[in-house]
């Protein structure tokens, strides 16, 4: 059903744009049927943004920070496992607290002070200088960070 209600998204969406891009990293699992339907460049997937920025950039790293499913390099449903292959990509090491995070701002809010305080938290504990957040609740944190670069995915 989800597959079929998308297909019929794209195909009527691209009559009317240059491109799109779909800001879901759930819905971006099917990019690869996305891209069958033959629609020439019209489709920007969230991984080939991500991608692109880590090569023009020259990056030696970077970290992801979203959704356990999106995070788990090995599972079936990352729509950035084809990173780990390519890149050193680095990922929180307590997906418990994103998952809990990611609840957290949307009942609480991004201005809440626990948010912002575990946000910061889970971002202190990450190596790489180059974060992208992968989640569309995370961006609405009002957290300035100087030492590391946030990027959103979408």
């Amino acid at each position: 059903m989800v597959w079929e209600t998308l297909e019929k998204t794209v195909r009527d969406i691209t009559k009317h744009v240059d491109y799109f891009v779909i800001a879901c990293n759930t819905l971006n699992l099917y990019a690869n049927k996305i891209e069958e339907i033959g629609l020439g460049d019209k489709f920007i997937s969230t991984l080939d943004v991500v991608r692109d920025y880590i090569k023009e950039n020259s990056l030696e790293e970077a970290c992801i920070i979203g959704a356990l499913p999106v995070l788990q390099m090995g599972g079936k449903y990352s729509v950035f496992k084809p990173l780990n292959e390519m890149f050193n990509v680095e990922v929180p090491k307590n997906f418990d607290s994103v998952h809990r995070l990611i609840y957290d701002v949307k009942r609480k809010g991004g201005e809440n002070h626990k948010v912002i305080d575990d946000f910061r938290h889970i971002v202190d504990e990450i190596k790489s200088e180059n974060i992208f957040l992968a989640c569309t609740e995370l961006p609405l944190i009002k957290l300035k960070y100087g030492q590391k670069k946030l990027n959103r995915c979408y």
